[in-house]
């Protein structure tokens, strides 16, 4: 969609893993609405663990395969390739559904779940494990 600053896919943003799957996940791409070239960053991490018992967010967070990057965009340009970020799921992860956020944000310092920096954000991302 080119009138929003970011795409997520599924657009429900709500995904189901199965335990010892194959690595799976979502998708988003960023629009730059910036008047120049601009460089951003990303932070993808557990927000909600608290239906899965006593199992923690860094627990969750262990299960991406990469939580961080950066990127830099042209003026008005959006990502050509849009930027995965997978899950590997073990098999003895609960059985439950985690809530996840992603933090895109301006520049290429530390961009954190909390920062005052923010583009765009996916406030919530529904993973199931099944």
């Amino acid at each position: 969609d080119d009138t929003k600053d970011i795409s997520v896919s599924p657009s429900s943003r709500a995904i189901t893993l199965e335990r010892a799957g194959e690595p799976a996940g979502f998708a988003f791409s960023v629009k730059n609405n910036k008047l120049s070239t601009t460089t951003f960053s990303y932070i993808v991490g557990a927000d909600d663990v608290s239906k899965c018992g006593s199992f923690t967010k860094n627990e969750a967070d262990d299960y991406l395969l990469v939580r961080t990057g950066t990127f830099t965009l042209p003026r008005g340009q959006k990502l050509d390739l849009p930027i995965l970020i997978k899950f590997n799921i073990p098999k003895n992860a609960p059985p439950c559904t985690m809530v996840y956020k992603a933090n895109i944000c301006e520049g290429s310092s530390t961009c954190s779940l909390q920062s005052t920096n923010t583009y765009t954000s996916i406030p919530q991302i529904f993973v199931t494990i099944k």
